[in-house]
């Protein structure tokens, strides 16, 4: 849940504080390189320049992947999914824009489709249904025969309802205690 009176940048504060290791320095990588100015191409291209140093990416085959990290069950801790990082690399590219930061992240390429979620879930968590454009929501709705707004009215009552039973345990909770 982001706070009211969130941004971008404090979102992006936020994943540095909470990211660790290599995730932290791809995070810091990507962000730095991510000029709103810049042509898209050109961003695609510093973006990924940035955050591949940091990538689990690679080309090595499972056996060569195995003898550098030792283990293939234990991840280099200073390498990352390029996912988080770039998708915060959209976000800032995108300043917020729900349909820049999607172009971005759907030109970017790769894992596209996790980028963009990310991305462009942040940008929605950021303007609310204000941020997405209507003609997007209906052609989605139509496409995926599914009422958008009311699952996600379902959604919020249901989350709305956990809190409150959440709440009222913890009163308990505190309470025997006390």
């Amino acid at each position: 849940m982001l706070a009211v009176d969130a941004t971008v940048d404090s979102v992006i504060a936020a994943s540095l504080r909470v990211a660790r290791d290599g995730t932290r320095a791809g995070i810091a990588a990507a962000v730095a390189v991510s000029d709103p100015a810049d042509p898209i191409a050109t961003w695609i291209e510093r973006a990924l320049a940035a955050v591949t140093p940091y990538s689990n990416r690679t080309n090595a085959s499972d056996g060569e992947r195995a003898h550098q990290m030792g283990c293939l069950n234990l991840p280099d801790p200073r390498k990352c999914f390029e996912e988080v990082p770039v998708a915060l690399a959209a976000l800032r590219y995108g300043g917020g824009d729900f349909l820049r930061t999607l172009e971005a992240t759907c030109r970017f390429g790769r894992d596209a489709d996790s980028i963009a979620g990310m991305a462009c879930g942040l940008c929605g968590a950021l303007g609310g249904r204000a941020a997405i454009p209507d003609a997007l929501i209906e052609a989605s709705q139509h496409a995926n025969r599914r009422d958008w707004g009311m699952m996600a009215d379902e959604f919020a009552r249901t989350c709305r309802a956990i809190h409150v039973r959440d709440a009222a345990r913890w009163a308990a909770r505190s309470d025997a205690l006390a």
